[in-house]
Parts: structure tokens; C-alpha cells; sequence
């Protein structure tokens, strides 16, 4: 899956990616050559390493871990970040196995206005 410009590509790197790490141990290497591709004057040109990056970023997010259904009588908590260019939250619960899961995941880009 090739992407004709800047605009179609940036919604595919999340800030959510670097928000997901503990989960998905080394998600931000996966996915710096997609970030680097987005940055302001980079040159748009989607290659073999892009396309690479892109599909296993694609094969982690549907794989362990599974967005799991929200239990409000469990502890619930919401980890955030915010960088220049994007905003991103992960909401995750404490399951029984003592551990935290991902229930939802939120990322939005911003532009020089907001």
C-alpha cells in the first residue's frame, strides 16, 4: 500500500505508538522511518523500508494486545502525551491478571493552528 502525499501518510503514525511502548516493546523503531517520512520538507517518497514499517506496525496493532472491553468496576486510568505536531491517550484498565490492558486509544495530529 503506497501513499500518493503527506496528507493520505501522516494519520498512520500516531503519537499513540510511543503512548503503546510498554505493551509493544520497540514500536517507536518500527515506527521512526514513518515519522521521519512526515516531517515538515521531507521529501514524499514511499519506499520498500516505508512499506515495511508500515505492515508490522499493522501486524502489532492486531495482535496481542486485543482492546479489551471497558469494566468500570475495575481501576481505570488514561496515559496521555503531546508533542508540537500531535496528541495522543491510551485508556487501560487492571485486569484480573494484575496487569494493565488498552481499552482505547486516541491520537490526533495538529496543525500550526492549534
Amino acid at each position: 500500500m503506497a501513499y500518493a502525499n503527506k496528507s493520505e501518510g501522516r494519520p498512520i503514525v500516531p503519537r499513540t505508538c510511543e503512548l503503546l511502548s510498554p505493551i509493544c516493546k520497540g514500536l517507536s523503531k518500527i515506527a521512526a522511518p514513518l515519522h521521519k517520512l512526515t516531517r515538515k520538507n521531507q521529501k514524499w517518497e514511499w519506499d520498500v523500508m516505508h512499506q515495511k514499517s508500515f505492515d508490522e506496525l499493522k501486524a502489532r496493532f492486531t495482535k496481542q494486545p486485543i482492546l479489551m472491553m471497558v469494566d468500570t468496576t475495575k481501576e481505570l486510568r488514561i496515559k496521555s502525551d503531546a508533542s508540537d505536531f500531535a496528541t495522543g491517550a491510551v485508556l487501560s484498565m487492571k485486569c484480573d491478571d494484575d496487569k494493565w490492558h488498552p481499552c482505547a486509544y486516541l491520537s490526533k495530529g495538529l496543525n500550526d493552528v492549534k
